[in-house]
């Protein structure tokens, strides 16, 4: 008899054994996954903008207040994180390709003119400190009118950049007050830039060009680029070699001063690890061409493109899942505001938000 009890009393103790075991694998499971992206948990909805303009860019200053431009001087605002887009009066019918806000009451856009339509320089700037009610036109002093100017960016300590082709940079350092042309760092065509702090600084573009500075723009160098299947190898580790010396870079974003993605035509996607001095390539899944990248904190990130292309990484940009936005649409800028919010605009009027819903990114039905 007691040896009996003593097998029914192990029996109990084994099966209550198998179920902590259980238990704590599977909460293993579901802590690794939920921890994977419990920063990029969410879902994109589309907005009604009101327009079938050619939307370039996006930029809120807070949840709920923010601004888009594109085509032909279109000007939009809202005051309700993009529930309602207001349509503003514009100073200009030129197209307006980039949109930077300070604080909420001041704020620059880049524009482009017709140069089939009276004369001027290609580009310019329109500048407000009250918010977009009025815009004051600032043009900038170059040898070259006919140079098209592609973004412009504000970093930390009032310090700013403008770019596009040719190489052409112009720095300031009291928030464009005054705009100062530089040595060109490159020839090729430069379209997006990040400013990581005081001394460090990335230009990316045409001819497969990554160039970084650590001295605030003092000297500047070509990162080298390495190929994803040999990253090791010296004899690949040079755009040429790599055949990345036709690649077209359009974006970069940095979710700290020494990890970053860079993003470009025909789905090239290349990662650094080391301030921006060596990138390595990435596979996208995607040929489609990409035309933004950003960070919404650590390594999720999100970089859109051509033909209606949103792809999402949780892993600092090593793999990447395709998202399905319902659209075919070229899709120009995404802009996070939080983590938990942002917005993607592009061709045909498309506006498209961002946000935190406990769970993974998703599309609104």
């Amino acid at each position: 008899m007691k040896t009996k009890g003593k097998s029914k009393k192990a029996k109990v103790k084994s099966k209550k054994l198998m179920s902590v075991m259980l238990f704590t694998f599977y909460f293993c499971l579901f802590t690794f996954d939920f921890s994977s992206s419990v920063f990029a948990v969410g879902k994109w909805s589309e907005q009604k903008s009101g327009t079938l303009a050619w939307l370039r860019a996006v930029w809120f200053v807070n949840e709920r207040k923010g601004w888009v431009v594109g085509g032909n001087g279109t000007l939009l605002a809202t005051e309700d994180g993009g529930a309602n887009w207001k349509k503003l009066k514009s100073p200009t019918e030129d197209n307006f390709v980039d949109i930077v806000f300070l604080s909420e009451t001041e704020g620059w856009i880049l524009c482009e003119s017709d140069r089939y339509q009276g004369q001027g320089p290609r580009s310019y700037l329109l500048h407000t400190t009250n918010g977009g009610t009025d815009w004051q036109k600032v043009y900038l002093d170059s040898t070259d009118a006919d140079l098209r100017i592609s973004r412009i960016i504000f970093g930390a300590e009032d310090k700013g950049l403008i770019f596009g082709e040719a190489g052409m940079v112009y720095v300031t350092t009291d928030n464009g007050a005054k705009w100062v042309g530089v040595a060109a760092p490159s020839r090729f065509l430069l379209l997006g830039g990040a400013i990581l702090n005081a001394a460090q600084r990335i230009l990316v573009g045409a001819g497969s060009t990554i160039l970084y500075t650590e001295d605030g723009g003092k000297t500047w160098r070509q990162a080298i680029l390495r190929d994803r299947q040999n990253p090791n190898n010296p004899a690949t580790s040079t755009a040429a070699k790599t055949g990345s010396s036709k690649i077209r870079f359009t974006s970069v974003s940095f979710t700290d001063t020494q990890n970053g993605l860079a993003v470009g035509y025909s789905g090239k996607v290349f990662t650094t690890n080391d301030g921006g001095r060596s990138w390595s390539s990435q596979n996208s899944q995607t040929d489609a061409d990409l035309f933004d990248v950003k960070f919404l904190y650590s390594n999720n990130a999100f970089a859109i493109g051509d033909k209606g292309t949103l792809l999402y990484t949780n892993n600092g940009g090593f793999t990447w899942e395709g998202l399905n936005l319902g659209t075919t649409h070229r899709l120009e800028r995404v802009f996070f505001v939080t983590p938990e919010h942002g917005w993607i605009v592009g061709f045909g009027g498309k506006i498209f938000s961002y946000s935190n819903v406990n769970k993974k990114p998703q599309i609104s039905p």
